[in-house]
């Protein structure tokens, strides 16, 4: 989601896709062609994000599993909009 007003973006990650250490040991879990594929998922998230905040963007990432259950997603999305309006002003 993007947010060009206040410059936010926010990342919704998959577990699997881009390698929830919450989630998943993927050492034991992923042969070695999935290990290396999330890696890589990994290092262009990491490098996505750093380019953004150089270019002076509020990065924030939210995973899968904060969404799952109906008490984490309201928690997730209360805390995003605390966030946002923080950015934004109350008026938002």
């Amino acid at each position: 989601m993007v947010f060009p007003g206040p410059r936010v973006v926010i990342f919704v990650d998959g577990c699997f896709w881009h390698g929830c250490g919450k989630c998943h040991d993927f050492k034991k879990d992923c042969n070695s062609w999935w290990q290396e594929k999330i890696f890589g998922n990994r290092m262009r998230d990491n490098r996505r994000r750093r380019r953004l905040r150089k270019l002076g963007w509020h990065v924030w990432r939210v995973w899968e599993h904060d969404l799952r259950q109906s008490v984490k997603f309201e928690k997730t999305i209360a805390r995003l909009s605390k966030m946002l309006r923080a950015l934004m002003g109350e008026d938002w």
